[in-house]
């Protein structure tokens, strides 16, 4: 889909699309940029379309893909999205097993970072909109001799914006338009993974940052995936030194810092304690 709004709307009206039919794309296409999905690599690109599978992807998860809120709203207009709550479809391959990802709208407006997009779904569509929705996925490419390995399953949206094909920077707004929104950051993926996990593994400092110092969840910083591994290991497995540097520093501080505030508190009880035994020893006298 273009994101020229005249353009779609010109190409619905020539060609009478009605709400009843879903788009059948292939996966190829997004690599030739007919669709604004580029969740194909290149190597792929001179592969038949015959070696995919079909996947259906609907206009209005197209419109969130693209960020596109002129044409997202003229589909709603159109019809498009009276069953908007209960819409899916593909929205990305997975980065290594080139599954094909499923999720709604917010969820594919999550993995590409479109903030505006976000904002403006949190705005006016906040109780028609599941903003938890979980990913499911599927092979997109026709090896029915593979079983299907899932990749990034059970993810909300900020898992997904996490994993997704956008800059640290953008990826760390969208989180805080989604947690700001009861969107819950203590989600893990099919393969065990914490929000930091996946951060680590991605490379983006800037969500750790938020993840530990902003958020203060200090305690996923210690926690393990299904292999064992903590957010630390996956950064060095992953050669992600930025993000291996800043886990080993601040955590460490975060760690000190609560063993303080929480030596603190204990000192502060204890004092107050104290005060209350001096207080009845001075009335028991009088």
């Amino acid at each position: 889909m273009s994101g020229n709004e005249e353009l779609v709307k010109y190409m619905i009206e020539l060609f009478q699309i009605t709400p009843s039919q879903t788009p059948t794309i292939n996966a190829l296409n997004f690599q030739q940029n007919i669709y604004p999905i580029g969740g194909l690599p290149k190597e792929f690109a001179k592969e038949t379309k015959d070696s995919y599978t079909d996947i259906q992807c609907p206009l209005i998860i197209q419109a969130a893909i693209g960020g596109h809120i002129g044409i997202f709203t003229y589909l709603v207009s159109k019809g498009f999205a009276d069953n908007i709550k209960n819409i899916s479809g593909h929205i990305c391959l997975s980065k290594k097993q080139k599954n094909s990802i499923i999720s709604n709208i917010v969820g594919a407006a999550a993995y590409f970072g479109k903030v505006a997009f976000l904002t403006y779904l949190k705005e006016n569509y906040a109780n028609k909109i599941d903003f938890n929705f979980i990913t499911t996925e599927k092979k997109a490419k026709k090896q029915s001799h593979k079983s299907l390995t899932k990749e990034i399953s059970d993810l909300n949206p900020i898992g997904l914006a996490i994993c997704g094909d956008n800059t640290d920077e953008a990826c760390a707004e969208t989180l805080n338009i989604l947690k700001n929104h009861r969107v819950d950051p203590k989600v893990r993926d099919c393969r065990g993974n914490n929000i930091l996990h996946l951060a680590a593994r991605e490379g983006k400092v800037k969500v750790c940052e938020k993840i530990i110092l902003d958020w203060g969840f200090i305690d996923m910083a210690k926690a393990t995936n299904k292999e064992g591994e903590t957010p630390v290991a996956v950064s060095v497995n992953c050669d992600n030194k930025d993000v291996t540097a800043f886990l080993k520093d601040n955590t460490q501080a975060q760690k000190e810092q609560l063993e303080q505030e929480l030596q603190e508190m204990i000192e502060s009880e204890e004092a107050k304690r104290n005060a209350r035994k001096e207080r009845k020893k001075k009335n028991g006298k009088r």
